[in-house]
């Protein structure tokens, strides 16, 4: 890192608890794309903040140390796997949250991005060690903790399964995926997750056709996986066709008429499970479900199976759906609900099966 007074060359390591600082000294700061600080007042530290689309931010300064996952007890954890699966890591210490980061039950971030370095003015070497070494994956594989350089989130309202190497959900006994799992390429020339759709239904009614799903859901971004988006994102100019394929296949001039919104709702059970299915189909023919139990989050809980003990009278709803992204779409965390995803980061390819997520 160079400041605009030079003195990248002051930089040094130094200790900091139980971490090591990283510093703008020889290998200089990791996390290039964030707004970052190497001066005297920062005690040259290599410093990040960065704020979110949402309204939240953090900041902070780099820290590198040793990083394994274990189990709950200590010993074990230090005794049989620190030996096999500790990789060094660089990470951010946080200094400060704010908005929901701050009011969240997790106490910090953990990306798993294929984050990768587009400066040119920086080595070839440099820009490897660096995208190798700012996500766990790629320094779990680099490292040899891992075989593969792949991992799968598999999802529930409950909880999920982080696999990594691979998805651990096709091991002996019994295979927990409904379906035979489906490779989809993403996006060459993005580092973030991204695939392309050529289709979109609501319900049974078709919105537009391949070329026109083309022009929203391909388009600058494209549509992204992103586990650490609670919610999913559909394009913006394909509201209205949303809203009349909703209102097509719900009835919109019967009596018990169910209109589109993000507002909360008062449902019954017959009227939720009137609620269509979004189904999403990408390049080579997968098609995504998203169904109501997913993206309808209920207020006060109940139970929303099918086979389940249900409710009576009316339960309060609101629709994580919002079809506002400016600029392609976002598949949240509410979209992989029930699908194991498989993240090729070489072949960089992802594959989808639904799946018992429970765990």
């Amino acid at each position: 890192h160079r400041s605009s007074t030079d003195i990248s060359n002051q930089c040094s390591y130094g200790k900091i608890g139980n971490y090591t600082q990283t510093t703008a000294g020889g290998n200089g700061c990791l996390f290039d794309k964030h707004q970052k600080t190497c001066t005297a007042r920062d005690q040259y530290k290599c410093t990040f903040k960065t704020n979110y689309a949402e309204g939240s931010s953090i900041q902070g300064y780099e820290v590198e140390d040793i990083i394994w996952l274990g189990t709950s007890n200590i010993e074990e954890s230090t005794k049989i796997y620190m030996s096999k699966f500790a990789t060094p890591f660089s990470f951010g210490c946080e200094t400060h949250e704010s908005g929901t980061i701050a009011k969240q039950y997790a106490d910090g971030i953990m990306g798993l991005i294929s984050y990768t370095i587009h400066d040119k003015t920086q080595s070839r070497r440099r820009r490897e060690n660096i995208s190798g070494n700012v996500n766990i994956i790629t320094s779990m594989y680099k490292s040899g903790a891992i075989y593969n350089h792949a991992f799968s989130l598999c999802f529930s309202k409950t909880g999920g399964v982080l696999s990594l190497g691979g998805t651990s959900l096709l091991a002996p006994p019994q295979s927990r995926h409904y379906e035979k799992m489906q490779m989809e390429p993403m996006n060459p020339s993005s580092a973030y997750y991204s695939i392309r759709v050529r289709a979109f239904y609501v319900g049974q009614h078709q919105i537009g056709n391949e070329e026109s799903i083309n022009e929203v859901f391909n388009m600058g971004k494209g549509t992204m996986i992103d586990s650490g988006t609670t919610d999913t994102y559909l394009p913006k100019r394909m509201r209205s066709k949303f809203i009349k394929s909703w209102e097509a296949e719900l009835g919109a001039d019967s009596n018990n008429h169910i209109g589109y919104s993000n507002r909360i709702q008062s449902l019954t059970q017959n009227e939720f499970h009137r609620l269509p299915n979004i189904t999403i189909v990408l390049s080579k023919g997968y098609q995504w479900v998203i169904e109501p139990q997913s993206y309808m989050e209920a207020v006060t809980a109940v139970d929303t199976s099918r086979d389940g003990k249900g409710w009576k009278g009316s339960a309060k709803f609101i629709s994580r759906l919002y079809i506002d992204e400016p600029d392609g779409a976002v598949l949240g965390s509410s979209a992989l609900i029930g699908h194991d995803v498989l993240f090729d980061i070489d072949r960089w390819n992802v594959g989808i099966a639904r799946a018992d997520c429970s765990f």
